[in-house]
C-alpha cells in the first residue's frame, strides 16, 4: 500500500544533529499504533564521513525506515532529488537534519492528512528558530485545527520561507498526477531544487493548509556551507522566475516577502556573526542584493545601512525593516482575500 507520508530526511556530516531529529521522530511514532503501515521514513546520507553511516546501520536493526546512501557527495540539490525519488507517500515531507519536531507535532500531522482537509496542494508548519543544541528541548505543540485558503494567501503568508524545506509538506501525488515525468534539473545548482514540486503545486492546486502556530523547532547559527548572500539574493530571484514566470502575482508576493520580511535580519545577523559561520563581505552582499533587487526607498532606509553604517545605525533599520515587514504582510495579506 502506498505510505500516507514520507518523512524524507537529506543528511551530510551532522550525525549529532541527525540522532536528535530521529530519535525524537521514534519517539512520536512508537506513540502511533501500527505506524509501519502509513508512515515511511526514508534517510538518504549524502556520502557523510562522520560515523553517520554506522548510526543509520544500526537503525535500520532497530525500526521500519529507508536508508540510501550516495556513492558520491550529489551536492544539496542532487540530496533532495534523491530523497524525492526514493519516496514512495502520498505526501512528501522533506525534514532538515538539523531540525525538530515539537512534542506531539508528528501525531497532529498524521491526524490532520487524515482528515477532511487533507486534499490541498501544500501545507505550511510554522517554526520558531533556536541558538545552539536541540536535543534537550522538550516544547510541545498547542492543539490547533489546520486552516485553509488559497494560493495568493498561502504565498503572502509562506513567502521567504519557502526556501526552508521542513516547513512545507508537500502533496507528492498531486504533484505527479499534474506532472508525471517531472524534468528535476532545471534549478540544479540553484539550492532550490525542492522549488520544482512545491512551487508547481502553488500553481496548480486550489487550496492550501497552515497550522497557525508553531510545530517545528530549527537551529538558528548553524553553519551551511555555501554563499549564503548570492544564495538568497539571486540564486532565490532566478529559481522563483523559472518556476512562477506565468504567475507573476505569486512570484512578486514571495519575492517581495524574503525581501521585507526575512533578508534585513538574516544580513544583520550574518553580519555579526550570527547566523551560522559564513565568510561574508558587506560590499559584495549589498552588490549580490542590489543585482537581485536594484535600488529604492527599502534599499536606502534599511538595506544600505544594515549592510555599510555602524552597528548601532544598522540596528536602528533593522527596526524600521521589521516596521516596513509587518506593513507589507498586513498589506498582502488582505489585498490577497479580497482577490
Amino acid at each position: 500500500m502506498t505510505p500516507l507520508l514520507t518523512i524524507a530526511i537529506p543528511t551530510y556530516n551532522r550525525v549529532d544533529c541527525l540522532r536528535v531529529l530521529i530519535e525524537r521522530i521514534i519517539g512520536e511514532l512508537e506513540k502511533i499504533s501500527d505506524w509501519e503501515s502509513f508512515v515511511e521514513l526514508v534517510v538518504v546520507d549524502n556520502a557523510s564521513t562522520d560515523g553517520t553511516n554506522d548510526y543509520l546501520a544500526d537503525l535500520k536493526m532497530r525500526i521500519s525506515c529507508v536508508v540510501y546512501r550516495n556513492a558520491e557527495n550529489l551536492g544539496m540539490d542532487g540530496n533532495f532529488v534523491r530523497c524525492f525519488e526514493v519516496a514512495t507517500g502520498r505526501w512528501l515531507w522533506l525534514c532538515s537534519d538539523d531540525d525538530l519536531p515539537m512534542v506531539g507535532a508528528i501525531s497532529l500531522i498524521l491526524d490532520t492528512l487524515r482528515g477532511p482537509n487533507a486534499n490541498c496542494g501544500l501545507i505550511y508548519l510554522p517554526t520558531r528558530f533556536h541558538a545552539g543544541s536541540l536535543a534537550e528541548n522538550r516544547e510541545r505543540v498547542e492543539p490547533q485545527l489546520l486552516r485553509v485558503e488559497g494560493a495568493h494567501q498561502f504565498a503572502a503568508r509562506v513567502n521567504g520561507l519557502f526556501t526552508f524545506i521542513t516547513c512545507i509538506i508537500a502533496n507528492r501525488q498531486a504533484f505527479l498526477a499534474a506532472v508525471p515525468e517531472p524534468d528535476l534539473s532545471t534549478l540544479r545548482g540553484s539550492f532550490f531544487v525542492f522549488f520544482e514540486w512545491h512551487l508547481e503545486l502553488l500553481k496548480r492546486a486550489k487550496k492550501f493548509g497552515y497550522f497557525p502556530r508553531p510545530l517545528m523547532l530549527a537551529r538558528a547559527e548553524n553553519s551551511r556551507g555555501y554563499n549564503f548572500a548570492q544564495v538568497f539574493t539571486q540564486r532565490f530571484n532566478d529559481a522563483c522566475g523559472v518556476k512562477l514566470s506565468d504567475k507573476p502575482r505569486l512570484r512578486k508576493l514571495i519575492v517581495d516577502g524574503m525581501r521585507y520580511r526575512h533578508l534585513p535580519n538574516l544580513f544583520y545577523k550574518t553580519r555579526i556573526g550570527r547566523n551560522g559561520n559564513f565568510d561574508f563581505d558587506s560590499a559584495n552582499a549589498s552588490n549580490d542584493y542590489l543585482r537581485a533587487y536594484g535600488t529604492g526607498p527599502f534599499y536606502f532606509l534599511v538595506m544600505r545601512p544594515v549592510f555599510k553604517f555602524s552597528p548601532f545605525l544598522a540596528k536602528v533599520a533593522l527596526f524600521f525593516g521589521r516596521v516596513w515587514g509587518k506593513v507589507w504582510i498586513e498589506w498582502v495579506t488582505r489585498s490577497s482575500r479580497r482577490n
